[in-house]
């Protein structure tokens, strides 16, 4: 294999974390943004809410696997700043 640059890093003590980012940056192509710089996902909440209740479950349950398949939102409403799904 032909690598650019072999570098070593330790995620726990950070140590050439900031070496590898300017490395990879160096990499990159240069263009525009295709999403704007507030949006993180393109999911909706809907499947963002499921995510967290599989993960959920499965961190309480000590399961290795879970499908979720459907989950049914009653409404969804902003409160105090804050988003709130309501299921049922």
């Amino acid at each position: 294999m032909d690598f650019q640059e072999i570098i070593p890093i330790s995620a726990e003590k950070g140590t050439n974390v900031d070496r590898l980012e300017a490395a990879v940056n160096a990499q990159l192509p240069k263009s525009m943004h295709f999403y704007p710089e507030d949006q993180i996902t393109d999911r909706s909440s809907r499947f963002l809410a499921a995510e967290l209740v599989r993960e959920k479950l499965m961190r309480n349950l000590g399961m290795k696997s879970l499908t979720v398949r459907r989950l049914k939102s009653k409404s969804s409403a902003e409160m105090n700043g804050e988003s709130w799904l309501f299921m049922r």
